[in-house]
């Protein structure tokens, strides 16, 4: 049926089909989304639960106060574009290991993943993480590296996809 000859009954009903469709999938989304996160993000490369790692970590590194947070800036999917790009081949399988290792250690010190822990458990993992584990570099490698690309995807331009709105730069007072 042409959108010129549908009448106002098929419309209304194609309304309410629609919205029950959308309502079964209600409680898984309400179940993957906290109360304060929009509804999960498709990335082009991290998995949702990896993108969720990245947001936790990244708000750890720069907490939401009087201005936005890491989350709200945009700096998940700067990480994710950053990885999906013409280099990030190269980032790839360190965040593959690094975000395991996080959840690693953070089920070893916490008893959960990185993201279920609050906010002072996480802060324990990533200390952990920074200071490196003992004959194991990469913990502290992948600390920096995460550290890098958050404060990238904070402060960085965004006409290159970073710092969503310039939410950082009006903390600064930078015009642009």
């Amino acid at each position: 049926m042409s959108a010129a000859k549908m009448d106002r009954r098929d419309f209304v009903k194609s309304i309410a089909a629609s919205g029950t469709v959308a309502m079964t999938a209600w409680p898984a989304l309400a179940e993957m989304a906290s109360a304060n996160d929009p509804l999960p993000a498709t990335y082009k490369v991290l998995t949702a639960a990896q993108g969720a790692t990245v947001g936790a970590i990244a708000e750890q590194l720069v907490p939401a106060d009087d201005y936005p947070g890491a989350k709200q800036a945009g700096v998940v999917q700067f990480i994710d574009s950053k990885l999906g790009g013409r280099y990030g081949k190269f980032y790839v399988d360190r965040y593959e290991t690094g975000l395991a290792l996080v959840d690693k250690v953070s089920r070893k010190l916490a008893g959960g993943n990185f993201v279920s822990l609050n906010s002072e458990q996480q802060g324990n993992v990533l200390r952990t993480l920074e200071a490196g584990i003992e004959g194991d570099p990469s913990a502290r490698e992948f600390f920096r590296l995460i550290s890098e690309h958050t404060f990238e995807g904070y402060y960085g331009d965004p006409n290159h996809g970073a710092n969503r709105n310039g939410e950082s730069w009006k903390m600064l007072g930078f015009g642009g």
